[in-house]
């Protein structure tokens, strides 16, 4: 739907002469057959100009939810800068927690084949250390033998 300049006027609340010293000033902008889109102009009013200190009752309405939501918006963006660095701090903590643990298990691996260092030599002489080692791995990594092991990887393949 199209306006004429004076049908804006009435719309909005204002005087011809105000429509006219919008267009002059390059607030509003007329369509090639001289027409307002209201939507579009009371846009480009709210844009361009500080509404509040507008006569029109309608931008002045228009402006006080406009404050109200640009407020909101402020809030909710900080609150969400805080969340992203609260969710960062976790999951720096998170990865710290993972790289100690990783590091305990590790440290318990290289103390239990320094302990059977011995049994390992034997068993590569006899071509059986890839077996033992990740039957080790299984024990000091996660805490059962490599058959149970497996076994809870099989399950987790069935289960996916």
């Amino acid at each position: 739907m199209r306006v004429t300049c004076a049908q804006f006027a009435r719309m909005v609340g204002v005087s011809k002469q105000a429509i006219s010293e919008w267009k002059k000033r390059g607030i509003i902008e007329l369509g090639p057959d001289g027409k307002l889109d209201p939507a579009k102009a009371t846009r480009q009013v709210i844009e361009r100009t500080n509404p509040v200190k507008l006569r029109a009752r309608v931008f002045k309405q228009a402006t006080a939810t406009l404050d109200e939501l640009r407020t909101r918006v402020r809030q909710l963006e900080a609150e969400l800068a805080a969340e992203r660095e609260w969710s960062n701090a976790r999951a720096c903590a998170a990865a710290a927690r993972a790289e100690d643990h990783a590091a305990r298990q590790l440290c318990r691996f290289t103390d239990a084949l320094v302990a059977r260092w011995d049994e390992a030599r034997n068993l590569h002489g006899a071509c059986a250390l890839s077996e033992w080692l990740d039957e080790l791995a299984a024990i000091e990594f996660y805490g059962v033998g490599l058959a149970d092991y497996r076994a809870g990887l099989a399950a987790d393949a069935d289960g996916l």
